[in-house]
């Protein structure tokens, strides 16, 4: 087996342990979703006779797709950021449909592309989030 991919292998698999500061941002990020992810299953557990269905199925959807979000976070996968434009979408989409203007759905799609295509939100993403800098 070739020794010298090693240093490629450890930027890729490896958390950068010399910068404190980018491990604390990203342990924050995870405390923060799993915080806010055990916030809503507590209020939804309250409010859970009160709850219609369509309710009871984004709450679960969000929970769900959080989790995920949080286990592949801690294994540094690249797709985590399409389940962050997935979690956004259906909030949005809760929202549009709680107000009756279901009808816009389309308009947060068309929002996330225009701002993904100007910013070039993923690799920022991934570089601040997965530290992913000069890994490809």
């Amino acid at each position: 087996m070739d020794q010298d991919i090693r240093p490629i292998l450890e930027k890729r698999f490896l958390q950068d342990k010399s910068n404190p500061h980018q491990r604390l941002r990203f342990r924050n990020y995870l405390y923060i979703q799993l915080g806010i992810c055990t916030l809503i299953l507590t209020v939804f557990t309250y409010y859970f006779d009160y709850l219609q269905a369509y309710d009871k199925i984004f709450v679960l959807s969000l929970v769900i797709l959080t989790l995920i979000n949080c286990g592949a976070l801690l294994e540094q996968r690249k797709w985590i950021y399409y389940i962050e434009y997935t979690r956004i979408f259906m909030i949005t989409t809760y929202f549009l449909y709680e107000k009756d203007l279901i009808v816009f759905f389309f308009v947060p799609i068309a929002i996330m592309i225009f701002i993904e295509q100007l910013f070039s939100l993923s690799k920022i993403y991934q570089n601040t989030i997965l530290q992913l800098e000069s890994v490809e």
